[in-house]
C-alpha cells in the first residue's frame, strides 16, 4: 500500500542516500501534498518549501 507518509519516507530515504541533511522541497499536485507530509514528519530535513496545486478541492486560480 502507497500512502503519503511512505512517499515522505522514501524522499527522507533518497536525502540520506545523496548525503543530504536538508532540502529545499517543491512539491505540485501529489507532490505538493507529500513534501506537506515530510515537513510534518522530518521538520529538521526541510530547509524551505513551494508548494502549488495541492488540492483539486482548491478555489484558487493559478497562472
Amino acid at each position: 500500500m502507497h500512502n503519503k507518509k511512505y512517499m515522505a519516507a522514501d524522499i527522507v530515504g533518497l536525502m540520506d542516500a545523496l548525503g543530504f541533511d536538508s532540502v529545499h522541497l517543491v512539491g505540485a499536485s501529489m507532490g505538493g501534498m507529500i513534501s506537506q507530509t515530510v515537513a510534518i514528519e522530518y521538520p529538521e530535513r526541510v530547509r524551505s518549501q513551494r508548494i502549488r496545486r495541492n488540492s483539486e478541492n482548491c478555489s484558487f486560480n493559478y497562472r
